[in-house]
Parts: structure tokens; C-alpha cells; sequence
């Protein structure tokens, strides 16, 4: 039904004021109905209160006009009071010609004011009519994951640096002593005509033979979120005084603009928003309530919007772990559909965050694995800004690791060395791991080189738009290494073929 056609409800209210229309609207129709058909409203029934008319259409008629009059009556109360002190008819009696009547039971006296005081308390929870179908859902825990620090008994020449700047990620590990195996690699897939690409992490659990990725899913738009919410919660600049300063500022901010980072003291303060919209159930809502926030249809709004844009899986669950040097909002899910298991996390230290993803193959171990992989992978993460400073460093030393290959097959601004010095990292990792990979599972092959196929795709629409002048020779063998994998070449490797011996 179009409310705003009928003039009913005007586009320019705000979300709060629509819904408080609307739970008007209801209330109105559904009591309507109950004095048409009972000759009374709900409230009076149960007070032991009824109308006294000529005859019951006459009664029904009046009940009913009564009903849609309400806000006048409200209005013509003091009139009300005052016409009874020389003992008149109430204005509603005089107009519709019915006379309310009680019972005076001890049950209805002792009823009515119980149900009076239900119903206030009932009218807390009412904005949990704005989207029922998600009430209890998701599973979260607030309290937040701690790293478990790693065993300094490890073997320290196992570490290696692992970063991208595309990524906005960077860490030093060695993958749980070597268990899980890492790789550059792209997401491709054709759009209208044109070929769209994403870098990712290709993962390799070599204990169970399991295949997952490490990705940026997409930037998260705090901004809009907390827009909506600011636009529809009267107390918001009280309870979120410096969130809604910064917020502020950022008026003029345009769409493009990326980095919108906020004070330690805001962050404190959307992590408080956030936990709270997380707790808008029916059973946490009581938790809400001890806090002093008596009005939660904005954290509902926030807790719809937040996973409108997450997913809303049925078997979500919600919690918050520490990743590195942050932070994170962490949402866990087993994708039936495509038979994966996921997980998304974001940071809430900038109000357009990136949202990670993790995605495993569906297997009974499959958050276990996840787990392990982020407790080694993750431990020593840094994010964000300071790998974009960081990366800096590693454009102007030519400093390479296997994921940053991602960054540097499109690089620009090469000097002659530079170039030289890459070419020769690429050739030495790939020739490494391509000689590796006959020590692994024929799965982890065939894995290895799809991702080079994908980095060899990319890299050539990548030299096309920059011209940057690589030998013909790099290229010749990386390709050469491809065809060699394909062909379980061992020798091309300089590996000892078993069964020739």
C-alpha cells in the first residue's frame, strides 16, 4: 500500500517518523476492526468495560466512529473533566449517543491497570515490527577474540614477509611452520564486454589438503549508515557527541574519497553504536535499556542496514577479533549455495573501511582450519594506511615479496635496475615454488597454476596500459614454467624423476 499516495505519509520524514505513522496507521485500522466486531476495543474488554447503545448496529456504528475520532477525544479530555464535575456526558456520549459503561467487578478494577501498565512497557519493543523476520538473528558475541601468541620456539628462518598494496595488507609469518602455503592470484570474471580482475591470496592447507582465498570483498560505507541513523535518533549527538562532531566535518567529503579516518575517542564511540545495534533483539534489548536507550528503532535501523550490506545468512554469527595491530567486526557463515564457508571482517577505525574476506572450501574442519590460518597468517598484520606508507619503501628499494607481485606487474614508474631486479624475482619465485609443487598433492598443482595463468592474464593487460618495457625473455620463461607444469616436465625443474631412476 502507497501511503504517500493517499497523503498519508510524506516523503521527506525520516525513517523513525514513517515507522511512527505507520504503527499509528495500525493501530487505528486493527482497532477499528475490533469495535466493529466486538462493539468494543481490546482494552475496553479486558477492563470489563462495554457501550450502552439503542441497538447493536446503532452501538457498533458509534464504536467505530469512536474509534477513528480518538486523537479528538484526547484532545476534548479537559472538557471531559470538566463537564463531569456537574455530572454532563462526556463529548463522545453527546455526539454518538452511546453511554460507557463498567462492570465494577474487583477482577476488572484490579485487571485495568495491570494491562495499562503491560502495554506501556509493550510499547518499548514495538519498533521490532520494522523487521520482524530478522529479530533473533544474527548469532553475536561482543566480547572480543584475542591473538594467542606464537611460540618463540619456532624456527626463525621460516619467516618471510608477506604484503600488498593493493591489498592494504602486510604481515611476517611462516604460515604455521610451513602447514599452509601462499600465492599471488586474481579474481577474473568478463562484465558487459569488458574484463574485470581483483588480486587475491590463494591459500594451500597442505595438512588437509584444503583450498581457500584471502580477498578485499568490497569497502564498507560507514558514512550512509551513521547518515541514517544520526538522521532518525534525536539523542544521537548526546550519546555520540564526538562521532557526531567528526561525522560532521566530513559533510563536504565526496563520494571518491576513500580515507575518512576518525579519532580514538570516535572509534570508542561507533564501536559503542555498533555493539548496541548488535544487541536490538528482543532478550538484548533489555541490555539496551540498562544503558539509558530508551528509543532503539535507530539501532535496529543500523543492525538492518549493517547486514543488508553483509548478507543476511540464516547461520551467521557475529564477533570481534583482534587481527594484527586492529580491531575487527568479524561475520561467519557456511554458503550452502556455492558449499563454502566464509568469513568478513572490517575495521571501525575509518568510516569507509575495506571488508576482508576468507573463503575455504566447505569441509567439517573448515573453521578450525580458518582459525589456524589466521592465528599464524594475521599475527603480526599491519593495515591499511601504514601499508600504503610502508609500500612506499618498497616502490623506491624495489623490495619484493610473493604477494606484492600483484602490485608490481603493473608498476609505472620502474628505473631500468628496478625493472631488471623484478624480472629476476619473478623468474626465481616461480621457478622455486613451480619446483616445490612436485613435492605437493597433484590438487595443489593444478591450483598453482591457475594462479599463474591468472597473474600471466593480468600481467599482459597490465603492460599494455603501461607500457612498461619487459624482456621478452622474463617472459618467455615464465611461460615456458607454465607449459612445464602442465606437462609435469620434472626435469625442466632440475627434479629427479623416481621413476626413471
Amino acid at each position: 500500500m502507497n501511503l504517500q499516495k493517499y497523503g498519508l505519509m510524506d516523503s521527506s520524514w525520516s525513517l523513525n517518523q514513517k515507522q511512527t505513522a505507520l504503527s499509528l496507521i495500525v493501530f487505528f485500522i486493527f482497532r477499528f476492526y475490533c469495535s466493529l466486531f466486538l462493539k468494543k476495543s481490546l482494552g475496553h474488554l479486558f477492563s470489563g468495560l462495554s457501550f450502552k447503545g439503542h441497538d447493536n448496529l446503532q452501538t457498533r456504528v458509534s464504536v467505530c466512529l469512536r474509534s477513528l475520532a480518538l486523537p479528538l477525544f484526547i484532545i476534548l479530555l479537559p472538557l471531559d473533566i470538566f463537564l463531569s464535575k456537574f455530572d454532563k456526558k462526556p463529548v463522545s456520549d453527546m455526539i454518538f449517543g452511546t453511554e460507557l459503561r463498567s462492570s465494577n467487578s474487583v477482577l476488572s478494577l484490579i485487571f485495568a491497570p495491570a494491562l495499562s501498565l503491560m502495554l506501556i512497557g509493550s510499547a518499548y519493543f514495538a519498533p521490532f515490527l520494522y523487521n520482524a523476520s530478522y529479530l533473533l538473528r544474527p548469532k553475536v558475541s561482543v566480547v572480543s577474540t584475542k591473538e594467542v601468541p606464537i611460540s618463540k620456539k619456532r624456527n626463525f628462518d621460516l619467516f618471510e614477509n608477506y604484503g600488498s598494496k593493493s591489498l592494504l595488507f602486510m604481515t611476517f609469518t611462516d604460515l604455521d611452520e610451513g602447514r599452509f602455503k601462499v600465492n599471488p592470484s586474481y579474481e577474473i570474471r568478463r562484465t558487459k564486454g569488458s574484463l574485470i580482475y581483483r588480486p587475491i591470496v590463494s591459500i594451500w592447507d597442505k595438512s588437509l589438503g584444503l583450498k581457500g582465498i584471502f580477498k578485499i570483498n568490497k569497502r564498507f560505507d560507514f558514512y550512509k549508515l551513521i547518515k541514517i541513523v544520526k538522521d532518525n535518533y534525536p539523542l544521537f549527538d548526546s550519546f555520540y557527541p564526538v562521532l557526531s562532531r567528526e561525522f560532521n566535518e566530513f559533510a563536504n567529503i565526496t563520494e571518491d574519497k576513500e580515507d575518512l579516518s576518525i579519532s580514538p575517542v570516535a572509534q570508542n564511540e561507533l564501536f559503542e553504536l555498533l555493539t548496541n545495534s548488535l544487541l536490538a533483539t528482543p532478550l538484548g534489548s533489555l541490555e539496551l535499556l540498562k544503558k539509558g536507550r530508551i528509543n532503539i528503532f535507530p539501532y535496529l535501523i543500523l543492525k538492518d542496514r549493517l547486514f543488508t550490506l553483509l548478507g543476511k545468512e540464516n547461520s551467521q554469527e557475529i564477533d570481534f577479533v583482534q587481527r594484527g595491530d586492529e580491531l575487527f567486526i568479524r561475520t561467519i557463515f557456511q554458503d550452502d549455495f556455492s558449499d563454502q564457508y566464509r568469513e568478513r571482517f572490517f575495521t571501525y577505525n575509518e568510516l569507509r573501511p575495506v571488508i576482508y574476506e576468507i573463503v575455504w572450501e566447505k569441509n567439517r574442519f573448515d573453521k578450525e582450519v580458518s582459525e589456524v590460518f589466521s592465528a599464524n597468517f594475521f599475527y603480526k598484520a599491519k593495515w591499511g594506511s601504514k601499508v600504503i606508507e610502508e609500500s612506499k619503501q618498497w616502490e623506491k628499494d624495489y623490495l619484493f615479496n610473493p604477494i606484492s607481485i600483484v602490485d608490481f606487474i603493473g608498476f609505472k614508474d620502474f628505473s631500468p635496475n628496478g625493472l631488471k631486479s623484478f624480472e629476476k624475482y619473478l623468474q626465481d619465485y616461480y621457478y622455486q615454488e613451480g619446483k616445490d609443487s612436485f613435492n605437493q598433492s597433484s590438487e595443489y598443482q593444478k591450483l598453482f597454476i591457475a594462479s599463474m595463468q591468472r597473474i600471466f592474464v593480468v600481467w599482459q593487460l597490465k603492460m599494455k596500459e603501461s607500457n612498461v618495457p619487459f624482456s621478452k625473455v622474463t617472459v618467455k620463461k615464465y611461460t615456458d614454467m607454465m607449459r612445464a607444469l602442465q606437462l609435469n616436465d620434472v626435469k625442466f625443474f632440475g627434479v629427479v624423476d623416481d621413476k626413471s631412476l
